[in-house]
């Protein structure tokens, strides 16, 4: 699959402009493949290039610059700067309260990431408090037997088990 989305990035950048929305799509779902693979450097290379991207094109209260700032900082996260993966998944946070509607379900997720970037920094309560958030959109925004719902309050089972477990 990695080598088929490098194909589209060598085509997308001899004919669309740098700063094309496309290549920005196309570098974050290089990113997604490198993560999948574990290579969370490369993921993370990527996934910067698509922000630098969006984040010139667009408004900074644009959908795809707070996808971005929440994907960034998941990226941050799978190389273990919790610090800038905090920061920018808040201001992905801070953007999506202010332009998403309550039952969107891009809250939810960026709740979710919230919460694992908490929980790998042991900060169980907040991290538990999050996933809690994540599981109240989700349930506006889902179906009961979304893939995505269970999965949120099986991470919620989790925290709360190792929250128990560091008293």
């Amino acid at each position: 699959m990695l080598h088929y989305y490098q194909k589209v990035i060598a085509i997308f950048e001899e004919t669309l402009n740098p700063l094309h929305p496309y290549i920005a799509t196309a570098y974050s779902n290089i990113s997604g493949a490198y993560m999948r693979l574990g290579e969370f450097q490369a993921s993370f290379d990527y996934q910067k290039k698509a922000f630098d991207i969006r984040e010139t094109i667009f408004d900074a209260k644009h959908p795809k610059v707070a996808l971005s700032y929440d994907k960034l900082g998941v990226a941050y996260r799978n190389i273990g700067n919790y610090e800038k993966a905090l920061k920018y998944q808040l201001n992905a946070m801070e953007v999506i309260e202010e332009i998403l509607t309550p039952d969107h379900p891009w809250k939810g997720y960026v709740y979710g990431n919230l919460a694992q970037t908490y929980f790998k920094m042991n900060s169980f309560k907040k991290a538990i408090d999050y996933q809690k958030k994540a599981i109240k959109n989700l349930e506006l925004a889902l179906q009961e037997d979304h893939p995505k719902l269970i999965e949120a309050k099986e991470k919620l089972g989790v925290y709360q088990k190792a929250s128990i477990e560091r008293q």
